[in-house]
C-alpha cells in the first residue's frame, strides 16, 4: 500500500502544479491583453478575460494574438505567446508580418517589465512603418526652380532695345 501512497502523491502534485502553471500563464496572457487594451493595440469590444480564454483555447501549444489594425494606424503584427509547460517561464514573440525576419523575444526576467518592453517594441514597429525611406538624391526639378538663379525669373524682362533713354541736356 506504500507505493501506491507516494505514486498517488508524486500525481496528485503533478496535477496541482500542471494546474498552478495553466493558471500562470491565463493570468499572463490576461495582463498582456490589458496592457495591450491600454495602448488601444487591441480592440476594447470583450473584455480581457474572454479574450485571455479564446487565447489559451487555441489548440496551438504557441497561443497567438493578432493586433487591431482596423484604422491602419499600425502594421499587422502578431504575438506569439509560449509558457513552458514545467516552469513559469513566460515570452512573447513580435512579429511584424510585413517583415516575419524582423522578430524579437521577451522572456519573463521580470513580469512587470515584459509587458512594458512589449508595447515598446510595437509603438517602435509603428514608428519604422510611419517613416519615409531616406532620400539619397534630391530630384533634379525644371523651370524656375531648377537651381537658385538659373532660370526663368518671375519678374518682367526689358529687352536692351526697350530701355529708357537717358535724358539729354
Amino acid at each position: 500500500m506504500k507505493k501506491f501512497d507516494i505514486v498517488y502523491e508524486k500525481l496528485l502534485k503533478r496535477i496541482n502544479e500542471k494546474a498552478y502553471v495553466d493558471s500562470t500563464f491565463f493570468d499572463n496572457i490576461k495582463l498582456l491583453i490589458r496592457v495591450l487594451q491600454e495602448n488601444d493595440y487591441v480592440s476594447s469590444d470583450k473584455i480581457a478575460d474572454e479574450y485571455a480564454t479564446e487565447i489559451l483555447n487555441q489548440t496551438d501549444n504557441v497561443k497567438k494574438i493578432l493586433l487591431d489594425t482596423k484604422e491602419q494606424s499600425i502594421p499587422p503584427i502578431k504575438l506569439h505567446v509560449t509558457q513552458d509547460s514545467d516552469s513559469e517561464s513566460f515570452s512573447v514573440t513580435v512579429i511584424n508580418v510585413q517583415k516575419p525576419d524582423e522578430q524579437k523575444e521577451f522572456k519573463n526576467t521580470m513580469l512587470e517589465t515584459i509587458f512594458d518592453d512589449v508595447v515598446s517594441y510595437v509603438k517602435e514597429q509603428i514608428v519604422q512603418g510611419l517613416q519615409a525611406p531616406p532620400v539619397e538624391e534630391m530630384p533634379q526639378e525644371e523651370g524656375p526652380n531648377a537651381q537658385p538663379g538659373g532660370g526663368e525669373s518671375a519678374l518682367p524682362e526689358v529687352a536692351p532695345e526697350q530701355q529708357p533713354l537717358a535724358p539729354t541736356a
